[in-house]
């Protein structure tokens, strides 16, 4: 009898053992940078772990578009542009660019009390620059070479929006051109490089546009706004004893928020268009300097951070995810909205025409 009970933990034992290491996540991690999967993962990266190369797919399921498109009804780049990008245009004015061929102006910095709240921890600070200031240059590649494994990762309406006035231009004969100005560049300065002009905390919100709700859904709390925090408050938010909002206790989709920074760089790259016969058609740059607007979906605190922690101080909790999301360029889409009407979204992520 001994023996049999012996045996039978010992069997036990066993299967609970086996059971955890197939479902420990270190394991589990393990197998997979093995697995002939997450190698091709990998080697499709420019930088691993950085950010993910845009192609329509991918932006169906990263941007939420199965939600208005269903798969049966998906359409090809061809079908999205012979849609929206038909029209005969004299000259490249009348096209809606996301760039600017002046160049923007040199924006004073605005300094918040909550702009080293979560963006500026010590040598993550460089880190980022570096990151944004590639990847606008990546995005300038991107309308010359009509890529997709150009672009960085960018917002899907933003998307829809920058490639359609690129192919606009090309669908009437012109040909947008990247090229290196150093000479106007050096006369201009000659100082590669950018930083953040400004920094918000945007609580409520998510930065995929398709995930939040109407105004009507929202009341914006707009006291802490000069200091960098603008919070969109919805129905489900729970009530401390005292009456007030307590975002510790409410759950996830309510508390989630975006870190919003709005980058201006300058760089010797230029962008030309020329007509079907060789001509320069666009204006010369007056300034070398581009701005650009990043978001990044921060991620929520640990769920067991403490309940008694003061509300900026749990706020500080957040951190960066790895991903910056390209938003807007150049004041393109003026900033890029994060709240559409219902028939804006149809619009804007379905591929169809409302009647």
């Amino acid at each position: 009898m001994i023996a049999k009970l012996f045996i039978r933990s010992s069997q036990r034992l066993i299967a609970l053992n086996a059971r955890f290491f197939s479902t420990n996540p270190a394991n589990q991690f393990n197998n997979q940078e093995t697995s002939s999967t997450y190698q091709n993962q990998r080697n499709n990266r420019r930088e691993p772990s950085e950010f993910r190369r845009n192609n329509q797919e991918r932006y169906q399921k990263r941007e939420g578009e199965e939600q208005y498109r269903p798969r049966k009804e998906s359409i090809t780049w061809d079908e999205y542009f012979n849609l929206y990008a038909t029209n005969k245009i004299h000259n490249i004015s009348e096209a809606k660019f996301p760039y600017n061929f002046r160049g923007m102006q040199d924006f004073v910095p605005i300094k918040k009390e909550f702009d080293n709240m979560i963006f500026a921890k010590g040598e993550n600070y460089a880190d980022f620059c570096k990151q944004f200031d590639r990847r606008m240059v990546w995005f300038m590649k991107s309308l010359a070479t009509n890529k997709d494994d150009d672009l960085p990762y960018s917002e899907l309406n933003f998307l829809l929006q920058a490639k359609k006035g690129a192919e606009l231009l090309r669908r009437n004969g012109y040909q947008i051109n990247l090229i290196e100005d150093n000479e106007g560049f050096q006369k201009f300065g000659g100082k590669k490089g950018g930083q953040p002009f400004e920094i918000t905390h945007i609580m409520g919100l998510n930065s995929n546009r398709t995930r939040n709700a109407g105004t009507d859904a929202y009341s914006i709390i707009r006291d802490l706004e000069e200091k960098g925090l603008i919070m969109f408050i919805g129905n489900q938010l729970k009530m401390d004893e005292n009456g007030n909002y307590d975002f510790k206790l409410t759950r996830d989709d309510d508390k989630q928020m975006i870190l919003r920074v709005h980058y201006k760089f300058a760089t010797p790259y230029i962008l030309q268009v020329t007509d079907s016969s060789g001509k320069v058609v666009s204006p010369p740059p007056e300034s070398y300097i581009h701005t650009a607007v990043f978001e990044n979906q921060l991620r929520l605190p640990p769920k067991f951070s403490r309940l008694d922690l003061h509300f900026l101080d749990w706020i500080k909790l957040y951190r960066i995810q790895n991903e910056w999301k390209l938003v807007d360029f150049d004041r393109f889409l003026s900033g890029n909205k994060l709240i559409y009407s219902e028939k804006e979204q149809r619009q804007l992520f379905k591929g169809e025409k409302d009647n």
